[in-house]
Order: structure tokens, then C-alpha cells, then sequence
């Protein structure tokens, strides 16, 4: 079982992932821009 550091640590990670993509897809595709802010949104 994973302590609560541990997911807090994959939770950053994951958020820092879906930032850096968000930011190179925003001008070259925005309905998978707005797709993924959907998402970033719900987390």
C-alpha cells in the first residue's frame, strides 16, 4: 500500500506531465488542447 507521500508525489508528477503537453499541444491542436484542460480540470 503506498504511503500518502507517495501519492501526492504521483499526483504532482501527473499534473506536471499533463502541463508540459498541454503547453506544446495549445496552438497546434486546440480541441485536444481543450480536451486535456478538460481533464486537467477534473483532477
Amino acid at each position: 500500500m503506498p504511503s500518502g507521500a507517495d501519492i501526492i508525489k504521483d499526483c504532482v508528477t501527473e499534473f506536471s506531465r499533463l502541463q508540459n503537453w498541454m503547453l506544446s499541444i495549445q496552438d497546434i491542436a486546440p480541441d485536444t488542447y481543450n480536451s486535456m484542460h478538460d481533464r486537467y480540470i477534473e483532477l
